[in-house]
């Protein structure tokens, strides 16, 4: 089975944190119809899906939690830029 391309998903979720919808709640609750496309099967939850690549961007270096701020963007260098 191939992997989907999750990019226009990932696009979507740094789209979102730069207007500043950090929290996890918020995340889910904009984001939900376009991870639903993710699910393989009928009992898979769209924010699983967000959670994942939430965590896979975070490994990336492209995101990071703060607890009082949320969830951000980084630079290359590893900064927050928002």
């Amino acid at each position: 089975m191939a992997t989907p391309d999750y990019s226009s998903l990932d696009a979507e979720i740094l789209t979102q944190i730069a207007q500043s919808n950090r929290t996890y709640t918020a995340l889910v609750s904009r984001l939900e119809n376009e991870a639903k496309v993710f699910c393989t099967t009928p009992k898979q939850e769209p924010w699983r899906v967000i959670n994942r690549r939430l965590q896979a961007l975070r490994k990336k270096g492209q995101i990071g939690f703060n607890t009082k701020l949320g969830w951000r963007r980084r630079n290359t260098a590893g900064e927050y830029i928002d």
